[in-house]
């Protein structure tokens, strides 16, 4: 309904036999008017020839330098609602014909009068399938996969098979002297279709209203904050979003949360239900990116849920984790951590982010982490949090554990780190004992250890961007330690480093 309401084109993804097309037949009928009639256009551009849809060119305007084409009833110049089918099937060639339409709506510079665009597509792995090219993929707004049969509720899946879609044995009309043409109407003719199409253009109209209002309140600061920082954290994940791709992010955000508050007659004027804004961007963030179905494919779906997590103060307005997450060091997010009360996701993502960091600003942090976690004043982590912070620490004790002992005789700055290692070793003793006490079983987590692992000799070629590292993490972390009485706090000085 957000792409409805929007006109931007939205892609369904099924398996063969999911009424994908009748679903855009039928929308076609639900939402046209006597006063503004809709026309519905289907195209398989698997099979269909481009010529198809432009229509031959009309000779007489060409002669007077004007471009036009002489219209039939397969052009797509007079519809307003289209089905763009099999574009997993379709050629590289055809596809990039469709750019135009897709991104802009015109063809051949011409505008079109489209209202709505639906694409249908089986997933890889069908025979003749392919992955989609990723300009023709970034035209389109969602996509949408399509539930099976068996994963619908009982009530829906018997209306599937008891309802007439007017396709069903096309033969009994006419044996019983009843013509065909009103039979296929059955399926739209009921009372019932009547009043839900009406309801869908009332709720459409509404939620127009309610987008309008969005665009310009609060809402939208929020809603465009939120976008932001899920592009951030795929950055960080790898993953590269475009300016587009973005855009269309906020805006199916918007849509959604408008139809919602329409569905549920919020009056206009107002501002949206935060949490149910929030499980729309959960759905708007899962259905609107494309690499599941072009070639790139590296976006997973952990790493979305990631982005989403630390997205989410944004649309909260929850300054304190929107500054936890904003935080470009591991030693600031870890002293909030341990200062702050915040929910167990929140500490699970932001303890996740300190074990998957390999810099060496992360491997000092977790050293001056390990003291921290020992104050009566830091807020209890849950067990796994704790064994996670207490593994990337033994993981950086054994990089200088496998430094020899005639490396470390060769520089005293190295002999001198190597004890201080020996002797917080003592105090993450207690921190794991802590671990267990707090929770049953700790959560294994060996994976870790072997993407901290790092040549001897690479470490000692890093240790003075250690050092600085160091020093960094120690003194942002020093006024907190000083307030807790952490040992030695006071002491921390470059100079003494």
């Amino acid at each position: 309904m957000a792409g409805v309401l929007l006109g931007e084109p939205i892609l369904l993804v099924s398996e063969p036999g999911a009424a994908k097309t009748f679903l855009g037949q039928t929308l076609a009928k639900a939402l046209s008017t006597p006063e503004r009639p809709l026309h519905f256009g289907y195209y398989d551009v698997s099979k269909a020839n481009f010529e198809d849809i432009i229509g031959f060119p009309n000779p007489d305007a060409f002669r007077q330098g004007r471009s036009e084409f002489i219209h039939n009833q397969l052009t797509i110049w007079d519809k307003q609602i289209v089905m763009v089918d099999e574009v997993s099937r379709a050629a590289r060639e055809t596809s990039n014909k469709w750019l135009e339409i897709l991104g802009s709506r015109m063809l051949m510079g011409n505008p079109l009068p489209l209202r709505v665009i639906l694409g249908g597509m089986n997933p890889q792995g069908h025979a003749g399938t392919r992955h989609l090219d990723e300009a023709f993929a970034d035209r389109f707004l969602m996509f949408i996969r399509l539930p099976e049969f068996v994963d619908m509720p009982q009530i829906v899946r018997e209306q599937i098979l008891i309802g007439k879609t007017g396709l069903d044995a096309p033969s009994v009309g006419y044996w019983q002297g009843v013509s065909d043409d009103g039979r296929r109407e059955s399926v739209i003719a009921g009372e019932g279709f009547s009043r839900g199409a009406q309801n869908l253009r009332q709720v459409l109209q509404l939620a127009a209203g309610h987008y309008e209002y969005l665009q310009s309140g609060e809402f939208s600061f929020r809603a465009a904050k939120y976008v932001d920082l899920i592009a951030r954290a795929l950055t960080e994940a790898g993953v590269h979003l475009e300016a587009r791709r973005l855009k269309m992010l906020l805006r199916s955000l918007q849509a959604t949360v408008a139809v919602r508050m329409a569905q549920n007659n919020v009056p206009l004027g107002q501002q949206p239900d935060i949490e149910d804004a929030i499980v729309a961007a959960g759905l708007v963030v899962e259905m609107g990116m494309p690499h599941p179905y072009t070639a790139s494919g590296e976006l997973t779906e952990e790493q979305i849920e990631a982005a989403h997590l630390q997205a989410l103060p944004a649309l909260r307005d929850d300054v304190s984790q929107l500054m936890l997450f904003q935080s470009t060091s591991q030693a600031s997010r870890l002293k909030m951590l341990f200062s702050q009360s915040y929910p167990p996701t929140v500490q699970e993502k932001v303890c996740a982010d300190f074990l998957a960091d390999q810099s060496m600003e992360a491997d000092m942090a977790s050293w001056v982490a390990a003291q921290l976690l020992l104050a009566p004043q830091a807020t209890v982590l849950p067990a796994h949090c704790l064994d996670k912070i207490s593994r990337r620490f033994r993981a950086c004790e054994e990089k200088m554990r496998r430094t020899s002992s005639v490396q470390l005789q060769a520089d005293a700055k190295i002999a001198e780190q190597y004890q201080a290692y020996q002797q917080v070793s003592e105090l993450i003793e207690q921190v794991e004992q802590q671990a267990k006490d707090y929770a049953g079983p700790r959560i294994a987590c060996a994976w870790a250890l072997g993407q901290a692992e790092e040549d001897p000799e690479r470490v000692l070629e890093l240790y003075p961007k250690a050092l600085e590292a160091l020093e960094q993490a120690m003194l942002e972390m020093q006024p907190l330690c000083l307030e807790w009485g952490i040992e030695g706090a006071d002491s921390w000085q470059p100079q003494t480093l």
